[in-house]
């Protein structure tokens, strides 16, 4: 399921097992920054500077 998820674009996989708040909130922050990377990258300038810890 991991493998068909990155080929649609998925870009963290969370086990259901293993999903606390703690790492739910690291996944979205890194969403957020890989978001945000992918519309520098296509020329928007306007894109926050924040790091993914």
């Amino acid at each position: 399921m991991a493998k068909e998820a990155v080929q649609l674009g998925v870009f963290d996989v969370i086990d259901k097992q293993d999903l606390s708040p703690a790492l739910l909130e690291q996944s979205i922050k890194c969403s957020q920054r890989h978001k945000q990377t992918e519309l520098f990258l296509d020329g928007d300038t306007t894109v926050k500077n924040e790091q993914c810890n």
